[in-house]
């Protein structure tokens, strides 16, 4: 079979950490969020107000095929969290933002 993409794969595909589109968000794998895995964690004062300003929400997202085939999601949405944390979030070279 002849590549289509930069990458093509016929089978499973086993990776370690995220897979992202752009640096624009997750499509597949875990992000790695275990303490066991960082050093020099050091506490940020005067959060928890921020934080709690936050809205999760749940939402269907408009492709299915996005976000791993899970048509039904609970998120934050990178707008929102720019206005109050703007460290946790990136913007693509697409415009596209994703928490991280």
């Amino acid at each position: 079979m002849d590549p289509n993409d930069a990458l093509d794969v016929v089978g499973d595909i086993d990776a370690t950490g995220c897979i992202q589109t752009d640096d624009s968000g997750t499509i597949g794998g875990t992000c790695l969020s275990d303490r066991r895995y960082k050093k020099h964690i050091e506490t940020l004062a005067g959060q928890l107000n921020k934080i709690l300003s936050l809205n999760p929400v749940s939402f269907d997202w408009k492709d299915p095929n996005l976000h791993g085939g899970n048509s039904k999601d609970i998120e934050l949405i990178a707008q929102e969290v720019e206005l109050v944390l703007p460290e946790m979030v990136k913007t693509g070279s697409d415009g596209y933002k994703s928490s991280i």
